[in-house]
């Protein structure tokens, strides 16, 4: 696991992309990539990223253009 935690294209283990919250294995975590991007959210900034993508969805595209 700490060559996981050393790979910098690996983002399992680190802290929040968004908070820098430190990585907690009892709490819920995503992580994975946006593009070639590695990312790793805490719980909070997850449900916040949900929430605006809902909210952009909700929005009508005419008004963006």
């Amino acid at each position: 696991m700490s060559d996981d935690v050393n790979n910098p294209l690996n983002p399992f283990g680190k802290p929040c992309s968004i908070c820098s919250t430190p990585y907690d294995d009892d709490d819920f975590w995503i992580h994975g990539y946006i593009g070639i991007l590695p990312v790793c959210f805490c719980a909070y900034c997850y449900n916040g990223v949900v929430e605006m993508v809902k909210t952009l969805e909700s929005d009508d595209i005419d008004e963006i253009e």
